[in-house]
């Protein structure tokens, strides 16, 4: 059974209309998207590419998801070692690097809250996020002016923050990547109904808005807003297990399908924090 087949029981519609009257998503009281989709293709298509990242500098990653689940569980190792644990924050200043995949899908098996955040805050926009909501680490990429900013931040509010480089040492910086290859692979996933599993209530992400006419304000998404995104990856991107022609849907004759939408991408689920491309599309930060 594919993913598409096991979230999403009717695939097929007639109309429009019946789609709209008709489709319906099963979403797990423990679903969570590290474990039970990007693990799934660790585990059912290890070989099959994850994650194609390049930079305006030639530099290149590719990751399949037997790769990625390995980063992604040395990185939960890593976070888990500095005492992140379920429910704890997570600042992720990364610029588009390609750890920022890694770390997300980290913190999901965690049952942590990933935070982006724009590399242009000034020092008064980190205190303002440090004093609304407790971290446990800031990872940052390499840039002079949001590393000093960040710092500044941090000794104004007198919290004790680690602070991780993912782009090599820097003075005041561990070196994230050091840090997370000594880590062992492997991370289990707690039991059901333990106090480290997840359910689909608890937070995944938060962002904060862009503050146009006022402070900043929180916005949460939950385990369960991964799922909400097979609308988009089945009918919209024509995503599907090209190993498995019935999971090729049906879409409905008008909507999203219609001529003109582009067809890109390879999972039957795509998502915020899935990795199937550089380029998420995210909420206003």
């Amino acid at each position: 059974m594919s993913l598409l087949e096991r979230y999403c029981p009717q695939t097929e519609f007639a109309s429009f209309e019946d789609f709209a009257k008709n489709f319906k998503l099963n979403i797990p009281d423990d679903f969570n998207f590290a474990h039970d989709v990007v693990d799934w293709y660790a585990d059912n298509e290890p070989d099959r590419k994850a994650l194609v990242w390049c930079n305006d500098q030639g530099d290149e990653l590719i990751l399949t998801f037997g790769e990625l689940r390995r980063r992604a569980d040395q990185t939960a190792n890593f976070f888990k070692s500095r005492g992140v644990k379920k429910g704890d924050a997570v600042m992720l200043c990364l610029k588009g690097r390609w750890h920022f995949w890694t770390c997300v899908v980290a913190l999901h098996k965690l049952g942590a809250i990933g935070v982006p955040a724009t590399h242009m805050m000034q020092t008064k926009n980190v205190v303002y996020r440090l004093q609304k909501l407790g971290f446990k680490m800031i990872l940052a990429a390499k840039e002079a002016t949001l590393m000093a900013n960040i710092r500044e931040a941090v000794a104004e509010v007198g919290q004790k923050i680690d602070l991780c480089s993912v782009d090599g040492p820097v003075d005041g910086w561990e070196d994230f990547n050091v840090l997370v290859d000594a880590m062992p692979a492997g991370f289990e996933r707690p039991a059901k109904g333990s106090p480290e599993a997840t359910t689909i209530r608890e937070y995944i992400l938060l962002y904060f808005t862009s503050g146009t006419t006022g402070f900043p304000k929180m916005i949460q998404f939950d385990h369960a807003y991964p799922l909400a995104h097979i609308t988009t990856a089945a009918f919209w991107h024509d995503c599907f297990d090209s190993t498995a022609a019935s999971t090729t849907p049906s879409p409905p004759p008008a909507g999203p399908n219609a001529p003109g939408a582009k067809s890109t991408a390879s999972g039957s689920v795509a998502a915020p924090s899935s990795p199937t491309t550089t380029t998420p599309s995210t909420p206003p930060r």
